[in-house]
């Protein structure tokens, strides 16, 4: 901003003996994420924005000082928000290149700007930790032998499904973060009354042969578990459990458990539910 201390014409010396100055400056300023989170081993990045009097806008994040009200919750550094532990922190601001505008009266003849003054700003902060998952959607997946398919031709009893979460804070708010890394467990899985516990260690849920599927949350902390379900050449009823849980910077946190039932009564016939938010079949 390279006006931010121009003087308006020279100071003009009033009736009364004052001298009186307008300077250029800014007179708004806001921190873009207001109040901004970050999840615990995360980092988020923050921007400050400056406006000054003639209504131009300048981008002041790379030289703004940054400070944390609470460093053991989060630090910022350069805009860079780093959680550490689960709470809440005032992140502030302080732009002393971009002075304030200001005008004032003087009983002297002022050098520069000495009404001009540093702009701080001020958003609260949330430090967030993975604590359950909200379904977003569930969608059928259909028979086939390529692309978005569920079932094949070939073993048509039965239902698999893509099902979307978003990520949820201890608050119940979204996380919203692309570095969480989902993974699951698959154990108690009972096909006909026999018996296995097909994946008992936490493996990466993504990716899979499903588009949108990916090893981490997109930018908005969500993912696609796809496919899930069963499918076979006879009518089947089936049980399994799924367990879930978000991998962040090595630490894991169990997010959620499934308690699927799963049927296959006839060819191109199939339900899956899970209690209390997932229930698909078809036809």
């Amino acid at each position: 901003m390279a006006a931010y201390l121009a003087r308006i014409g020279s100071p003009q010396k009033a009736t009364c003996g004052t001298w009186c100055i307008t300077c250029d400056g800014t007179v708004d300023a806001w921190i873009e994420a207001n109040p901004f989170s970050a999840a615990v081993n995360g980092t988020t990045q923050l921007s400050l924005t400056v406006q000054d009097n003639n209504g131009d806008q300048y981008d002041a994040t790379s030289y703004s000082g940054r400070r944390s009200s609470n460093p053991s919750v989060a630090t910022i550094s350069g805009g860079l928000v780093t959680g550490y532990l689960v709470g809440t922190l005032d992140g502030s601001a302080t732009d002393d290149i971009d002075l304030s505008y200001c005008y004032h009266c003087y009983y002297y003849d002022p050098e520069d700007c000495p009404c001009a003054e540093p702009v701080v700003v001020t958003s609260p902060g949330t430090v967030q930790v993975p604590s359950s998952l909200l379904v977003s959607s569930v969608t059928l997946l259909p028979t086939g032998s390529s692309g978005e398919y569920g079932c094949s031709p070939g073993q048509d009893y039965g239902i698999k499904v893509a099902i979307t979460y978003q990520v949820l804070d201890q608050n119940q708010k979204a996380i919203q973060s692309n570095q969480m890394e989902p993974q699951e467990t698959i154990t108690n899985q009972c096909i006909n009354g026999a018996c296995t516990n097909p994946q008992p260690t936490y493996m990466d849920i993504g990716p899979s042969r499903i588009s949108g599927t990916s090893k981490f949350t997109n930018s908005s902390g969500q993912f696609k578990d796809a496919p899930v379900g069963i499918c076979g050449v006879n009518s089947f009823t089936a049980t399994a459990t799924q367990d879930v849980q978000i991998l962040l910077s090595g630490v894991g946190y169990h997010v959620r458990t499934n308690n699927f039932s799963i049927s296959g009564p006839a060819s191109g016939q199939g339900s899956i539910i899970a209690i209390p938010d997932i229930d698909a079949s078809r036809p």
